[in-house]
């Protein structure tokens, strides 16, 4: 695993010590166990996405779901970024067949499932992409997907595609209990931060905070002020 926590105890997540990182994730999810929802006997969703592409979304996705299965949570790290997929490569386990093959009946559930990519989280990697990557999204595929790993999972954490470079990030955002917006800090402008914020509520997604990421220093930081 090259960015998520627990691939090398000495270095960590793109040379921070892995740590470091962890502490972040810890701090992340003090302040958004305070307000999580009640979601009864079904998973917590919770989407992690950005407004550009390359801001940091998978390493955070992934990371956080690790945390939580360190905790003893029973975790499933759901890739729905199809245009670029990466967590197979990141857990370094086989790609296919993943969410593509799920969706399009190819393959079951639990041959779409990669089971304990870490101590209590499993994955499902996005496959061989689709040529249309809306439909299935858009036909509610996700929540078919959700309704399917129901007893599964305590927590399914939910890599999502840029908000401003794929459609299909709004029906799945919709089918989240809660949203975390990652921004990359030399990258992300304030009104744009704000525009993507408000898509997520328009969409009627709980914002749970947001993550600056700081690239220079690969490390990411949290801001005070959860929105």
């Amino acid at each position: 695993m090259k960015s998520i926590v627990g691939s090398d105890p000495k270095t960590g997540a793109r040379g921070i010590k892995a740590q470091v990182l962890r502490e972040e994730i810890r701090h992340l999810w003090s302040r958004l166990s305070v307000t999580l929802p009640d979601t009864g006997d079904k998973p917590l969703r919770i989407g992690v996405c950005s407004t550009l592409p390359g801001e940091g979304t998978t390493t955070i996705a992934g990371n956080l779901a690790v945390f939580l299965g360190e905790q003893g949570r029973r975790t499933v790290l759901v890739e729905t970024n199809l245009r670029n997929p990466s967590l197979a490569d990141h857990f370094n386990v086989v790609g296919t067949p993943g969410l593509c093959e799920y969706f399009d009946s190819t393959a079951q559930l639990g041959e779409s499932l990669r089971y304990q990519v870490a101590p209590f989280v499993d994955l499902i990697p996005a496959g061989k992409p689709l040529s249309d990557l809306f439909t299935p999204f858009g036909d509610g595929g996700i929540h078919r997907l959700f309704s399917d790993l129901q007893g599964t999972a305590e927590i399914i954490v939910v890599d999502i595609p840029p908000l401003s470079a794929a459609p299909e990030a709004g029906p799945i955002l919709r089918g989240m209990d809660l949203a975390i917006l990652v921004a990359e800090a030399n990258r992300a402008r304030k009104q744009a931060v704000q525009k993507s914020v408000q898509t997520l509520r328009d969409l009627g997604v709980p914002v749970g905070g947001v993550v600056l990421n700081r690239i220079t220093y690969d490390l990411p930081l949290f801001l005070e002020r959860l929105v």
